[in-house]
């Protein structure tokens, strides 16, 4: 497994611990009575499932928008995602991106797999939005070095 695989999987955990402790810090202060009740006649979605998958939507949103794709993950790993030609993602694919990133954190097993035992770089949200997650130091004003 490369460097870089095992970095991404390190961001990955990163943000997963980071996503986590944001999330127990605005449970504890939401009162008990608010999770307890259910949207929409009891479809499955409590406000305690909401505010769970919300979290993880607000984290990447955020944080892929507003840095062209990079976590805090990646900025400690030193890794950094670029589209086609090398280029930092504008606001829009760096949405697209987060979206179908949380799109495969829901199917994380088969996503896993492809990830862990496919051939280079591959993940689901990259392949298909033709972006990829290099070293920093691959990059000089958005250009490869």
């Amino acid at each position: 497994m490369t460097t870089v695989k095992l970095n991404r999987i390190g961001a990955l955990l990163i943000d997963l611990i980071l996503i986590s402790l944001a999330y127990t810090l605005i449970y504890n202060f939401i009162p008990k009575e608010w999770l307890s009740v259910s949207l929409s006649a009891n479809y499955g979605f409590s406000l305690e499932r909401i505010l769970y998958y919300g979290s993880f939507l607000a984290y990447f949103l955020l944080f892929d928008f507003t840095n062209g794709g990079d976590s805090p993950g990646k900025e400690i790993l030193k890794l950094s995602t670029r589209g086609a030609g090398g280029k930092k993602l504008g606001p829009a694919q760096a949405v697209k991106r987060s979206l179908l990133k949380l799109a495969s954190l829901i199917i994380l097993p088969v996503s896993a797999l492809l990830y862990l035992f496919g051939e280079g770089e591959f993940s689901l949200h990259d392949a298909y939005l033709k972006t990829g997650v290099f070293p920093v130091r691959t990059f000089r004003e958005n250009t490869f070095v």
